[in-house]
């Protein structure tokens, strides 16, 4: 029979446990029982003589500091921040920005950070052969630039069917 105090790994929430002495509410593994035996030292910790363990957690992105603000169309007025890695951008759920345009197509641009050779970041518009195309450059240009894949520059206009955006980064 197994002791109440004991939560095993992929059991009910240890926080929905009573709390009992020895036992962490926060842990998934519990503390062990007083006069119990402990577990023998891993193997790396058998290497370095030391009893903790270190767990290697993957490389934390940096924080990415652009987005896009809906000035003209059905969404004027929102801002939607740009995702580390690729922002997808269409009119269905599913994209990381959802433009509420009939005239956009399903998926119709991604934006994709990319690092360049000086160390810096890139964004890098594509569309994805949207049926009305994707337009992009500065405020006086922007509505004759169809663009089929371009590097952003802050403050560029976008013009997706009938919604304009502009980019913005710090």
């Amino acid at each position: 029979m197994e002791d109440p105090k004991t939560v095993r790994m992929g059991d009910a929430d240890p926080a929905d446990q009573p709390t009992a002495r020895g036992v962490s509410p926060f842990a998934r593994t519990p503390a062990p029982a007083p006069g119990a035996h402990p577990a023998p030292p891993s193997p790396q910790a058998a290497e370095t003589g030391s009893e903790a363990a270190t767990m290697l957690m993957s490389q934390r992105q940096e924080p990415v500091f652009a987005w896009l603000v809906v000035l003209d169309g059905p969404d004027r007025g929102k801002i939607h921040p740009l995702q580390a890695g690729t922002t997808t951008v269409g009119r269905v759920r599913g994209n990381d920005v959802v433009v509420a345009d009939d005239a956009c197509s399903s998926q119709h641009l991604k934006i994709r950070v990319e690092r360049g050779e000086d160390g810096q970041d890139r964004f890098q518009l594509i569309d994805l052969a949207s049926r009305n195309g994707t337009y992009a450059g500065d405020r006086s240009s922007y509505r004759q630039n169809r663009v089929h894949r371009c590097v952003l520059q802050d403050g560029d206009y976008l013009l997706l069917g009938e919604t304009t955006l502009v980019f913005k980064r710090i």
